[in-house]
Order: C-alpha cells, then sequence, then structure tokens
C-alpha cells in the first residue's frame, strides 16, 4: 500500500492516472491566537477572548491532567519505542512512530526549528505522549502549528492535555495569530474540538493505492481507521516559513 498527501492539483491527476484512491481532504483545525488586524488589536483580541471563553472555562474545570508533566527534549531515546508498542494498537492505520524515525523526522532534518515536548506521568519518568510544535506562515499569517501529537487512542485526556499545552505554548506569543492542526483521526479530532479548534476547509488531500492483492480495500478505504498528520508527509517540510 502507498499513501501520499498532496495540494497540488497536478499532482493529484498524476496519482489518479496510476490508480490511486481519493480519499477525500485532511481535516484543518484553526484556532485564533492574536487579531492579525493591527489597527483592531485591542478589540479583536478582546473579541477573541470573549469567543473562547465558553469552551476554555469549560477545559479549565475538566482540567489538565495533573499527573501530566511536560519537558522539553531535543531528542527520542529508547522510552519512545515502548511508547509506540503500547499506545499505536487503538490506531488501525498509523505510521511508525518509534525513537529512530521521530528522531530522522524531528530532530536531525535542518529545515525547521521543532519543538519537542514529552508528556510523562509524575513519579515514572516514561513518555505517556509527545507533541512536535513549529512556528510558520499559513495563508499569510504568522502560525503556531501543531506538526505531530501521539498518545495511546485508549486515553483521550492525555491527548486533549498535549493539545491544552500547545495553547498555552503558543498563547503567551503575541505574534502568532493563528494555530493550526491538519489531522485525520476522531480522536485527536475530539481533542482540538475540546481546546476550541475549528474546522475549516482544507486544501490537502489523502490518496492511497492497494499495490499488494492480499491488502483489505475496504478497511483501508475507512477513513476512521486512519491515523494521519502533516508530519506524515512532505508538506510540512514544504510549508510556508516567516522569519
Amino acid at each position: 500500500m502507498i499513501a501520499g498527501l498532496n495540494d497540488n492539483d497536478n499532482v493529484y491527476r498524476m496519482y489518479k492516472k496510476f490508480g490511486f484512491v481519493d480519499m477525500g481532504r485532511i481535516p484543518l483545525y484553526v484556532r485564533a491566537n492574536r487579531s492579525f488586524i493591527p489597527f483592531l488589536s485591542v478589540i479583536g483580541n478582546f473579541a477573541i477572548k470573549l469567543f473562547y471563553t465558553p469552551s476554555d472555562i469549560c477545559r479549565h474545570i475538566r482540567g489538565r491532567n495533573e499527573d501530566l508533566l511536560f519537558e522539553e527534549i531535543a531528542r527520542f531515546d529508547d522510552s519512545f519505542n515502548k511508547l509506540w508498542e503500547a499506545a499505536s494498537a487503538p490506531f488501525g492505520l498509523i505510521v511508525r512512530r518509534d525513537s529512530a524515525y521521530l528522531n530522522w523526522r524531528f530532530a536531525d532534518q535542518p529545515y525547521w526549528d521543532y519543538k519537542i515536548f514529552k508528556a510523562s506521568l509524575k513519579g515514572s519518568g516514561d513518555p505517556a505522549g509527545y507533541i512536535v510544535l513549529r512556528e510558520g506562515g499559513s495563508r499569510g499569517l504568522r502560525t503556531g502549528v501543531i506538526t505531530d501529537i501521539f498518545a495511546s487512542g485508549n486515553d483521550p485526556d492525555i491527548m486533549t492535555s498535549l493539545v491544552d499545552f500547545a495553547v498555552s505554548h503558543f498563547s503567551k506569543r503575541d505574534d502568532i495569530a493563528l494555530i493550526r492542526c491538519d489531522m485525520l483521526n476522531k480522536d485527536a479530532g475530539r481533542a482540538l474540538r475540546e481546546c476550541g479548534f475549528v474546522g475549516i476547509p482544507s486544501g490537502t488531500r489523502f490518496m492511497f493505492t492497494n499495490i499488494k492483492g492480499g491488502l483489505d480495500a475496504v478497511f483501508f478505504a475507512d477513513r476512521g481507521n486512519w491515523f494521519l498528520d502533516y508530519a506524515d508527509s512532505d508538506l510540512d517540510l514544504s510549508g510556508q516559513r516567516i522569519t
């Protein structure tokens, strides 16, 4: 099986020519962080705060998992292999996320200044999940990007706490207008919505082709079985960079 993401009509036509199945578009979730209209910054920021007050109150009542500690790390050690083995089972179709792949994808690449945060339970030290953040541009605006997020599909509270951490991280920045996350997974999507993100039209198509006759085409064609985000393609590496 070969899967690919694309946001270009010419690439789309090429994929179709080679028999790829169009699985629709990858959901794009966004949350406003600051007003991006300078002369309306005071009013705009007040309106943004007012808009998110109900969801933020609900989120804070529910609370971030108090047993979860966040730590910025430079690399993924072998403990993330255990996380991958333990946490990946609930996801039907997902790109492998062991330490070798994660270091290759985020720690060793020279293009983006990724910020990697490990979430671990108090008294454990072993990762319960992680989130990878970066800054860039989206639709002409300086944007905070949730590039990758991973935790056990059996523990939605950890996923929500990871998203909540990203919101808190970017909310400290006055120059970040938007926070975005491209994500195809119902549990991660639910966590994003609980943290005030809304879905908007996306230009990113998801396509795959079944190159082995023994694969279950019905299973692969069900979007509910997939866990995909921007980190699973080169689109994240080619995104608009703002300095």
